[in-house]
């Protein structure tokens, strides 16, 4: 039995519906979100919650699941707007950058009547992975498995990101 339940609480790095049930049934809080929320903690769920609210946020696609549609994404995104030179694709769950990569698309624009989507198909096939250590393989599985989103990729001078991790309690 746990003494002094006040001072106890539960942190998990995941929160699944068994953490929640154990922190219910000990009667202590959980540091975290409820896990029927998680969809609005993934990169798809973010856009769109972003788009239903007025956010501004990078041009892009999301609830994607193959790198066909990642391939689909970009030439519509190309199409809307012909400059842009980098997106990059998203795992749903990545953190801190992790699940992130790159894909170049400098000059894809200037190619004249050559074929746009082998193109872009043949840079999403060479894009460069946040992570040195996981194979493209293994990072299409997982895109499959998950899913994710593509968006083009912002630079300048200052840079101002949305990201937040805070503590919200009742009281």
């Amino acid at each position: 039995m746990i003494a002094n339940r006040q001072r106890c609480h539960l942190i998990p790095y995941n929160i699944t519906s068994r953490e929640r049930d154990i922190a219910l049934t000990l009667g202590i809080p959980m540091y975290g979100a409820d896990p029927r929320l998680a969809d609005l903690g993934s990169k798809t769920g973010c856009r769109r919650l972003f788009a239903e609210e007025g956010v501004p946020h990078p041009l892009g696609v999301e609830d994607l699941h193959n790198f066909e549609e990642v391939i689909d994404a970009i030439m519509g995104m190309l199409e809307e707007r012909p400059s842009i030179s980098e997106v990059i694709v998203k795992l749903n769950e990545g953190v801190s950058g992790a699940g992130n990569a790159l894909v170049d698309l400098r000059g894809v624009a200037d190619t004249g009547d050559l074929d746009h989507r082998s193109l872009v198909a043949q840079r999403v096939r060479s894009m460069q992975l946040e992570s040195a250590i996981t194979p493209m393989a293994a990072y299409e599985a997982k895109f499959e498995e998950n899913g994710g989103i593509v968006e083009e990729r912002i630079v300048g001078e200052q840079i101002l990101s949305p990201s937040v991790q805070l503590r919200v309690r009742p009281d």
